[in-house]
Parts: C-alpha cells; sequence; structure tokens
C-alpha cells in the first residue's frame, strides 16, 4: 500500500526506563495501514522538518482486544462530533465488510 497523508494530529508517546520520547504527527505526515495473515502493521512518516518513522505492529487477537476496548468506551462516554463520528463509522462499516469471508 502507499502513504496516504495525516488528516488530522497523531500524538506519540514512549515512556522506558532510561528514556522518554514524545512526538506529533500532523498534516505534514504520512501513514500506512497494512494488514496480513498474522495482524496488522501501522507506520507514520513525518515528511518534513526532523525525520520520523514510527512502526508498530499488532497481532490479529490484540488488535481486536483494542476494537473491543474503542467500541465499550464508546457505548459508555461522549461520542465524537457528527462529521468525525461518521467518518469513523464509514471507516468502521469498511473494515467490517472487508473481514468478512470472500466467496
Amino acid at each position: 500500500m502507499s502513504m496516504k497523508p495525516v488528516s488530522g494530529r497523531v500524538e506519540l508517546e514512549l515512556d522506558f526506563p532510561e528514556k522518554f520520547f514524545m512526538g506529533s504527527f500532523s498534516q505534514a505526515s504520512a501513514f500506512e495501514a497494512i494488514s496480513d495473515g498474522e495482524g496488522v502493521r501501522l507506520r507514520l512518516r513525518r515528511l518534513r522538518g526532523e525525520r520520523r518513522v514510527v512502526s508498530l505492529e499488532l497481532h490479529w487477537y490484540v488488535f481486536a482486544d483494542m476494537l473491543e476496548q474503542l467500541a465499550q468506551g464508546l457505548a459508555e462516554g461522549p461520542l465524537p462530533e457528527d462529521p468525525r463520528r461518521r467518518r469513523a463509522q464509514a471507516a468502521a462499516a469498511a473494515l467490517a465488510a472487508a473481514l468478512e469471508p470472500r466467496s
């Protein structure tokens, strides 16, 4: 897959015993989301300024657990504003359709 522009802002924190990193990726950045038989890989790349690349690989069970926790949080808490909510609904529907068995 090709890199797509980041349409908002991504904030990132890494906290290790001897080191802490905090950064952001904004509209001067791009991302890709790739899936395979093992799971999903998310990659963020800053296109201008100081070079930054972050990759995160999630096994399918971990990814599913995260989606369930997001759903629970949305069921119990406030919903995003309408345009953002509709965009998330469309993306979730596309994910659900892509996970259906193919004939």
